[in-house]
């Protein structure tokens, strides 16, 4: 394993839910312990270890993805299956069309399956299933909640200057 940062160095022996080896998956946490300059390992459980792998991954799908659920989609695939090899294709084509009829947006219900079915595949039980759920969710939410609350806190911050004003102004008649 090679080390990432002076501050956390995240990577990889091998899959845990898959047993695989390559890049990208996460095996253990090695962290710079500072002066000594030797990385201190955190050895977490499987479990664990699952769960980040989850987060991790939707994350970058949630922060890259512009324009909605269905395109987020090929991400996803490509992630899942093809990446990790998590799930099958026939798996990713069943766990589209329920997200399709389930009510609310494809990508959150496809990567809250996704979190469920991978956890589930691993090899543990129902209520594990249903907790990998929810970093998959969370992470695949998380991108855009905080940049909309970074806009937020802009808006409140430059709301009254005048060059905010006009510019706001300026994209109003582009909006409508």
């Amino acid at each position: 394993a090679e080390q990432l940062s002076p501050v956390v160095a995240v990577y990889t022996d091998g899959c845990i839910a898959c047993g695989r080896r390559f890049a990208g998956h996460f095996s253990r946490i090695y962290i710079n312990s500072g002066d000594s300059g030797k990385p201190v390992t955190l050895n977490l459980s499987f479990q664990t270890m699952i769960f980040l792998e989850l987060f991790a991954t939707f994350f970058v799908i949630g922060l890259f993805t512009i324009g909605g659920g269905y395109a987020m989609l090929p991400l996803i695939q490509r992630q899942v299956v093809t990446d990790h090899a998590w799930i099958t294709d026939q798996m990713f084509t069943d766990i589209v069309a329920i997200s399709q009829m389930t009510p609310g947006p494809i990508g959150i219900n496809s990567a809250t399956y996704i979190g469920y079915s991978v956890v589930r595949e691993a090899g543990y039980g129902q209520f594990l299933s249903i907790c990998g759920s929810f970093p998959a969710t969370l992470a695949v939410v998380l991108p855009s909640f905080i940049i909309v609350l970074a806009l937020c806190h802009i808006y409140a911050r430059f709301n009254h200057s005048p060059i905010f004003t006009g510019l706001m102004s300026g994209l109003r008649p582009t909006v409508a």
